[in-house]
C-alpha cells in the first residue's frame, strides 16, 4: 500500500499526504539519503514496525528492515541516516543497527545492552557514519553511549541523575553533542544542555531560562541544534511567566560562551 499520495498545488509536487501508519524521522533526526532524492519513512503496522526507502522521482518504495515490536517499549522504529553516507541508524530489540539506505538488505547490530540497562530509542549517527551516540536508562541513572560504527567499540560519554534524552550532534560542529533534562517543562529550568570532551566532559547546561531571576523563567523544550552556526532553537511555551514567549526561540552557545540576557533573542 502507497505510504503518500500525489496532488498538486500551486504547480508544487507534495509527498506529504500521509496514510497507513507512515511517519517522517525524528525532529531532529535526517531522513534523507546522500543525494537527497530518496527518503526514509517509517511505518507501524499492528506489532510490526518497518522502514521504507522512497524515491523522490520515481515514487518507487524499497522496504530497508522491518521488526516485530511486540513487547517493545516504543512502536515505533526511530532512525537517523548520516547525512555524508547512506549508513542508517536505527534501535531495536535493546540493540543497535545500521543498514544501508539505499541497499537495503540485512543489518548489523553493532551493539546489544545487557540487561537492565535499556537503550531509548532514538539514535543519532555522526555525518561520516562512523560514530553513533543513544541514550541509556538504568534503574537509578541515564548515560550517553558512543559506539563506533566500523569496530563496535564503545564508552559512555556521561551520566546524569535525572531523565536524559534528545541525544544528538550537533550539525555545524559534530565534537559538540546536544541533549536535554527531560521533564514537565514548568519543572524543569535547566532544560537545554551540551557535551563536549573538552569544554563539557561532564556535560553543562547551555541555557539561563530565568537569569536568576524566576519572574523571568522560561518554560523551554523542543530544542534542535542548528546547521549554520553552534546554535539551537528552542520552543518557549505559552505558560512560561517570563518573555518573549513563542513557538521558538533563537539560542546561541557558540563555544565556551552561554546564551545570555543582553544577547538578542529573535522569535520566529
Amino acid at each position: 500500500m502507497k505510504p503518500f499520495a500525489d496532488f498538486q498545488m500551486k504547480n508544487q509536487t507534495s509527498a506529504t499526504l500521509f496514510r497507513d501508519g507512515f511517519y517522517l524521522a525524528y525532529p531532529h533526526s535526517n531522513g534523507f539519503c546522500r543525494d537527497g532524492r530518496g527518503l526514509v519513512l517509517g511505518r507501524m503496522d499492528g506489532m510490526n514496525a518497518s522502514l521504507w526507502k522512497i524515491s523522490l522521482d520515481s515514487k518507487e518504495e524499497t522496504r530497508i528492515c522491518e521488526f516485530d515490536v511486540t513487547g517493545e517499549m516504543s512502536k515505533m522504529l526511530w532512525f537517523d541516516i548520516a547525512q555524508n553516507t547512506n549508513r542508517m541508524v536505527t534501535v531495536h530489540g535493546n540493540g543497535i543497527w545500521i543498514y544501508d539506505a539505499e541497499k537495503p538488505g540485512r543489518g548489523d547490530c553493532i551493539y546489544r545492552a545487557a540487561s537492565p540497562a535499556q537503550l531509548i530509542e532514538v539514535p543519532s549517527i555522526v555525518s561520516d557514519g562512523r560514530q553513533v551516540v543513544v541514550g541509556l536508562r538504568f534503574q537509578d541513572r541515564y548515560a550517553a553511549l558512543s559506539v563506533d560504527v566500523d569496530t563496535g567499540e564503545n564508552r559512555i560519554l556521561f551520566e546524569k541523575p535525572w531523565f536524559v534524552n534528545h541525544i544528538h550532534f550537533f550539525p555545524h560542529d559534530e565534537t559538540w553533542i546536544g541533549f536535554c533534562h527531560e521533564g514537565p517543562c514548568e519543572h524543569v529550568s535547566d532544560r537545554v544542555w551540551g557535551w563536549h570532551a573538552i569544554h563539557a566532559p561532564e556535560g553543562r547546561c547551555l541555557f539561563d531560562q530565568n537569569w536568576g531571576d524566576p519572574a523571568r523563567e522560561l518554560c523551554a523544550g523542543h530544542e534542535r541544534w542548528c546547521f549554520h552556526a553552534t546554535t539551537a532553537l528552542v520552543v518557549a511555551y505559552g505558560v512560561s511567566p517570563g518573555e518573549p514567549r513563542a513557538p521558538t526561540t533563537y539560542l546561541w552557545t557558540g563555544a565556551p560562551r552561554d546564551w545570555s540576557a543582553g544577547e538578542t533573542a529573535i522569535c520566529m
